[in-house]
């Protein structure tokens, strides 16, 4: 059995290519060939379209009417003569007429859905089911129901999750849309193999009790993290001032991209591109900053004490060593509010499935079939 994928733009001749290649498999394929042969396509009106052009193409060849092209297009792939190929045409064109239900051209939720409803009671799936491959839609309906149940809701202890992300929130100064945040990383995160294989141990690790002090720790280290980019970055705008005013003792060819290197961190420009420069001033400032041959004690110290911090700033710019793990608090204290609620979330999925009598593709249960 083999899989061929076709992927190409709209008027680019996709309908052609697909009859074509339907056709010819079938060909080859022996007595009623086409019962093994199975085109997916995305919508109904392209299933119709492709059904169309098979059946008109297959209609020429068996009369002998077929476009030249077309005909040596066949023969290329079926190795069959025009006579062959004819009288097979003809065959298969009476074979589908009368075992229609077996022309295999769907889309791909069909598929699934006829896939499915045989292999229904492997899956634990019941009677009658649809397969239903608008993941958003109930992701955005679980979501309202779920807010919507705050004053009453009391397993989950929702009401509190909810007033703890919204404190935080306006602690940090930022914006608020708890319905949209949810439905955004539930859209993103919620079928992926990742979560669905750890749901129960995430979800476990993220109970009520434990989120809140889960989240005081990550906001603790990230207050120390920031705390500690504050003060080199100050460190080192302190001794801008004070080389400013002492140019004679410092390279000042050197000192300057270490300003706009400065600035930059000072508005958080991500975008901002370590210059060779600065990174040798953070290797040896001794050399790179000071001015004399043979500086004094106090300037080799502030020189040395300069690299530092710049070798500490460009790692929370770059996102190397402390910056890695400010950038993985940053993320985890993002996030970890909403990847609290997944878990309310594929349950109150679950419900609306029942409600429905339908199947998420993405929440189907394929790894009950192996061992």
């Amino acid at each position: 059995m083999s899989l061929i994928v076709y992927r190409a733009s709209a008027g680019s001749g996709k309908t052609y290519t697909l009859a074509l290649k339907y056709i010819s498999l079938a060909l080859k394929s022996g007595s009623k060939g086409f019962t093994h042969v199975l085109a997916v396509t995305f919508t109904n009106k392209a299933t119709g379209e492709m059904k169309d052009r098979i059946l008109a193409n297959l209609y020429d060849l068996a009369r002998g009417k077929a476009d030249k092209d077309f005909l040596e297009a066949v023969h290329k792939l079926t190795n069959l003569d025009a006579s062959e190929i004819q009288k097979k045409a003809q065959e298969m064109l009476s074979d589908i007429m009368n075992d229609f239900d077996h022309f295999r051209v769907e889309t791909i939720d069909s598929f699934f859905q006829s896939l499915l409803t045989n292999l229904a009671f492997e899956l634990g799936l019941t009677r009658g089911f649809k397969v239903d491959l608008d993941d958003k839609r109930v992701i955005s309906i679980a979501v309202e129901r779920i807010l919507r149940s705050i004053s009453t809701e009391k397993k989950y202890g929702l009401r509190e999750m909810v007033k703890e992300s919204l404190t935080r929130s306006l602690e940090e100064g930022k914006a608020w849309n708890m319905a949209a945040e949810l439905k955004t990383f539930a859209g993103k995160n919620l079928f992926r193999s990742e979560y669905v294989e750890n749901e129960k141990d995430i979800q476990k690790k993220l109970e009520n009790k434990t989120i809140s002090t889960v989240q005081n720790k990550i906001r603790a280290s990230l207050k120390k993290l920031k705390s500690e980019k504050e003060k080199a970055l100050q460190f080192v705008e302190n001794w801008l001032i004070d080389a400013e005013g002492n140019q004679e003792d410092w390279e000042w060819k050197s000192v300057k991209p270490v300003i706009t290197f400065c600035k930059n961190l000072r508005v958080n420009k991500k975008s901002y591109k370590i210059t060779q420069a600065v990174s040798n001033a953070a290797v040896n400032g001794v050399e790179t900053l000071l001015k004399s041959a043979s500086p004094n004690a106090a300037l080799m110290q502030s020189a040395q004490k300069v690299s530092d911090n710049l070798r500490l700033l460009i790692d929370f710019h770059e996102g190397t060593n402390r910056g890695k793990l400010f950038n993985t608090y940053l993320l985890a204290a993002q996030n970890l509010d909403t990847l609290a609620f997944m878990g309310t979330i594929s349950e109150e999925i679950g419900k609306i499935m029942l409600e429905e009598n339908t199947t998420l593709l993405a929440k189907t249960p394929f790894t009950t079939l192996h061992p």
